[in-house]
């Protein structure tokens, strides 16, 4: 250990411990030889770091510090200083780690000099570390200020600074996850990452304020919201520790429970860190805390209207071709996480979702559904979800469906009159043998009626009474062979009766374009201008569309990008494909392939599926290179419904 840091260590020591300390005791915990602290303790130079302050020696009992409140505050000070603004490598074979990392704890510009020695490198080879630095700084809104004689600074508003303090942090390598002996809640992976950038007692001391806030607001947050808001608070503490503070944002309310908290954790944080913090620090806080997500909810969200709730998972079912409307484990859910969520959107407020990107390619056929259905909810409340919020949901929907009662589409009705040992044997053997078959219903022979022929997809009659409907199979009351195979001739018949009403219906849903379009924005234009002129949509439906992605991200990854526009704008539902020549940025994807959908409010089955059918192939990395190398509707048309016979 150095002995600057050693000094450093000995300081908090002293200061903390009201009590008199053998030097044995100093000694075993900066882990020196007992001489040494004797030599530390005695160096002008250590004498120097105690502004003024005494230390008290006492024969046979100990060592104590003495100081006012003042030198207090100038001792804390310079071991902030040497905590926050003394950097070393991040890690050695990364040189922009370096560099950013200094840059992000320095009040002031670097010269070329200080790069160039703290990575052992000429300044002539730092230009493009320095270059990779700026890229990464440019996608936060945030540059680096080159001045001569002065040197270099990392220049932004403050709200983008610190955005790039915390992905930066996130990012950082680690060399193997090691658990830590804090808390248990605290990510093992992000404590070591915090431990490349903050020293072990800011961690430590922001974990009890962190934890008074939960019990301050009667929750409690989740594990990564519990670690991401520790993390936020230790960058401020570095932040105004360097005297760069946040702008007030008048869009928050200081009326609101999440306010009082966060003034309650401004004035903890002071006295824990001997740090001055200005009064607009408080709607920073109040953000973070807003943006965190509960392991339950305050009582005032738990309420949300179950109608539109109701309506939105009615949609979702369609789309996916599922039924989660009998569902009140995802009810439950979906409405606890709503109130608040809705809530972060209207104050702008981003809940990171640290499996976003594994969602949209993992899950992206549910992911669609979500993003084409959830305007009604949108509308009512004013606002868009942006994509991590519509991850989330996704996830919801997700544990719905992996529930084995979600994932059966075929209602089914069975007639058995051999009693109850019987029906519940052929119960179970359907379902087992078939995951799209629910029996919701079983009678006798006598009790069926012409309604319960009409109500049901399918029905399965064990008795010795033969009946005879399109929808009616005549089972052996053993379920035999012969009755499996009967069960599955029905259902393939039932999919290409399905798939031959699609092939006629084709045409008129989808449009096929080949195009240059260098940018998102002339697409954009391009095409809504085509589905006004022909009568699919209206005029304010480009809008709608800019309003969408400008909060949420359309590109689902895979090189494909799905953008759409408000059902109120459609008049008659259309997908249009578009092919591109050359790939585009979208968001922070290249996409060579757009599906532009106009839905409308009067969307057909058969809509549906076929966009079902195109959002299944797309979910897939085979299936997405295949359906881009066709060159026409026809080939399309003869791929999808190919491919779905083989799927």
């Amino acid at each position: 250990m150095k002995k600057s840091q050693r000094w450093m260590q000995l300081l908090n020591i002293l200061l903390e411990e009201k009590n008199f300390l053998t030097v044995a005791q100093l000694a075993k915990q900066v882990e020196v030889s007992t001489r040494t602290v004797h030599s530390d303790l005695q160096d002008p130079g250590f004498l120097q770091l105690l502004h003024g302050a005494e230390l008290i020696k006492k024969p046979n009992i100990g060592i104590r510090l003495s100081c006012t409140e003042k030198q207090k505050e100038a001792i804390y000070r310079q071991l902030q200083k040497h905590c926050f603004e003394v950097s070393e490598p991040v890690e050695n074979d990364n040189d922009m780690h370096t560099i950013l990392n200094m840059l992000l704890k320095s009040s002031s510009s670097i010269k070329l000099d200080n790069f160039a020695a703290a990575l052992y490198r000429s300044k002539s080879s730092l230009a493009p570390v320095l270059e990779q630095v700026e890229q990464l700084a440019e996608k936060y809104n945030c540059s680096l200020m080159k001045k001569a004689n002065y040197g270099i600074s990392l220049e932004g508003k403050e709200d983008d600074i610190r955005n790039l303090f915390y992905h930066y942090v996130e990012a950082l390598p680690i060399q193997k996850s090691q658990h830590n002996d804090l808390d248990i809640r605290l990510p093992d992976e992000l404590y070591q990452r915090m431990r490349l950038m903050f020293d072990d007692q800011t961690i430590r001391l922001m974990i009890p304020i962190v934890k008074a806030s939960e019990i301050n607001l009667n929750t409690h947050y989740c594990d990564y919201d519990f670690g991401m808001l520790i993390l936020k608070c230790c960058i401020l503490i570095v932040r105004c520790q360097l005297g760069r503070f946040m702008q007030q944002h008048p869009s928050i309310q200081a009326d609101l429970q999440e306010y009082y908290v966060a003034t309650i954790m401004k004035l903890k944080i002071e006295q824990v860190f001997h740090i001055t913090i200005p009064e607009q620090e408080i709607y920073y806080l109040e953000r973070v805390i807003i943006s965190t997500r509960k392991q339950y909810n305050q009582e005032q969200f738990q309420d949300f209207d179950n109608v539109m709730l109701d309506k939105f998972i009615q949609l979702v079912s369609e789309r996916l071709n599922v039924d989660l409307f009998d569902d009140p484990q995802l009810k439950q859910n979906l409405s606890n996480h709503m109130k608040p969520a809705i809530r972060r959107m209207k104050y702008g407020i981003s809940s990171e979702n640290p499996l976003l990107e594994a969602i949209k390619t993992k899950y992206t056929e549910v992911y669609v559904a979500i993003m084409t259905t959830i305007d009604k909810i949108e509308e009512k409340e004013h606002i868009y979800f942006d994509a991590n919020e519509l991850g989330f949901i996704c996830l919801h929907i997700v544990s719905a469906l992996n529930r084995s009662s979600n994932i059966r589409a075929i209602h089914c009705l069975l007639i058995c009159d051999a009693g109850i040992t019987f029906e519940a044997y052929i119960k179970s053997m359907v379902e087992s043998a078939f995951r799209e078959i629910e029996i919701v219903q079983t009678i006798r022979s006598h009790e069926m009626t012409t309604e319960m022929e009409r109500a049901y997809d399918l029905i399965l009659n064990s008795t010795k009474h033969r009946l005879h409907a399109p929808n009616i199979i005549n089972i052996d009351h053993l379920f035999t062979e012969s009755s499996s195979s009967q069960i599955r001739h029905w259902i393939f018949a039932r999919e290409i009766k399905h798939t031959l009403e699609l092939r006629t219906l084709f045409d008129s849903y989808l449009c096929y374009f080949q195009d240059n379009c260098e940018d998102r924005t002339s697409l954009i234009h391009t095409y809504c201008s085509y589905m006004v002129d022909n009568g699919y949509v209206t005029e304010d439906f480009e809008e709608s569309v800019y309003d969408r992605i400008r909060y949420s991200s359309t590109a689902i990854g895979r090189g494909v990008a799905v953008p759409h526009g408000t059902k109120k704008a459609v008049l008659n539902s259309v997908i249009l494909i578009i092919k591109l020549s050359n790939a585009i940025a979208w968001d922070d994807q290249l996409v060579d392939l757009v599906f532009f959908a106009a839905i409308g409010e009067d969307i057909s089955t058969e809509y549906s599926k076929i966009f079902r059918r195109i959002v299944r192939i797309v979910s897939d990395d085979e299936q997405t290179y295949m359906l881009k190398s066709c060159n026409s509707l026809e080939e399309i048309r003869k791929f999808l419904f190919d491919t779905e016979q083989k799927m």
